[in-house]
């Protein structure tokens, strides 16, 4: 009887600090090496550094939104709007996939250096026509201007 009178008491564990900070240096770490492994970062840093700030700074709020959860959403609109808005000052459109006369003639001196090409499965023999798809093909000249700074 005395005993079921006691109150019983809880052990209280010992939880051992959470550690924060190491976690937060692997991310950072990961962030920035991703971030400055780029080319194109180094590439707005030597044309434009006004983008190259407000994009690596932009870069590290949206990351510090997603990862963190913390409220920085009007900075980090503020900066998307200026990186649009030097954008679309310093952009020239043009077309990817329409050739000048020179590069047209260039074309089709490269489409007659192609080899004859063949793959024999069984008894037929399958001429695919490689030239066409690396040269005349509107998507592979896109991806080649793409590509070439």
């Amino acid at each position: 009887m005395f005993k079921s009178s006691q109150k019983k008491q809880k052990k209280s564990k010992v939880v051992p600090p959470k550690r924060y900070l190491a976690s937060f240096d692997k991310k950072i770490i990961v962030f920035l090496l991703i971030l400055f492994g780029n080319v194109w970062i180094w590439r707005m840093f030597l044309d434009q550094p006004v983008v190259f700030i407000a994009s690596v700074t932009l870069s590290y709020f949206l990351y510090d939104l997603v990862i963190f959860k913390h409220k920085n959403i009007k900075v980090a609109v503020a900066l998307l709007l200026l990186i649009l808005f030097f954008q679309w000052w310093t952009t020239k459109p043009f077309s990817l996939t329409n050739l000048s006369n020179d590069e047209i003639r260039i074309k089709d001196m490269r489409l007659k250096e192609y080899p004859p090409v063949y793959l024999r499965i069984g008894t037929k023999a399958i001429w695919p026509l490689l030239a066409t798809w690396f040269e005349v093909k509107k998507e592979s000249i896109a991806a080649k201007r793409i590509s070439v700074p």
